[in-house]
């Protein structure tokens, strides 16, 4: 891969980190997507893997400003599906829901916006009222 230009270099190891993501295998994710960094910063799509491995390790924080840096780069699907889940983990549903419908102008049919979406449309129950004492 050395003898390709950098932004293919970093579509290689995109291409690799996300495989890896797809197995669970986090750690080895991780290195690939830091390598496209290292071959090309500005490689949105190395940076939306790192925000989903952020994500999956539990940073939230880290996670948002990697799926950001990822959109500011070139908006694409599964950065704006990052923030969608931090969002609703974070109970701001209209941050959430935006976050998807952003998803889905850029890609009307990809089916994880389309599940999210419908997670988002899915009724919430209402929390128990608690009772005071009389």
């Amino acid at each position: 891969m050395a003898t390709l230009p950098p932004a293919q270099q970093a579509a290689e190891y995109t291409k690799l980190g996300s495989g890896y993501l797809a197995q669970g295998l986090v750690p080895e994710a991780e290195q690939e997507f830091q390598t496209a960094l290292s071959a090309d910063p500005t490689d949105a799509a190395a940076h939306a893997g790192i925000a989903q491995v952020r994500e999956r390790s539990g940073s939230a924080d880290d996670a948002r400003a990697e799926a950001q840096a990822s959109i500011r780069l070139a908006p694409n699907v599964p950065a704006y599906l990052v923030l969608a889940r931090i969002d609703l983990q974070a109970s701001q549903l209209a941050a959430a829901t935006s976050d998807v419908s952003n998803a889905l102008r850029l890609a009307p049919t990809d089916p994880a916006a389309l599940a999210m979406k419908s997670t988002l449309a899915a009724p919430r129950p209402i929390p128990p009222l608690v009772l005071l004492c009389r």
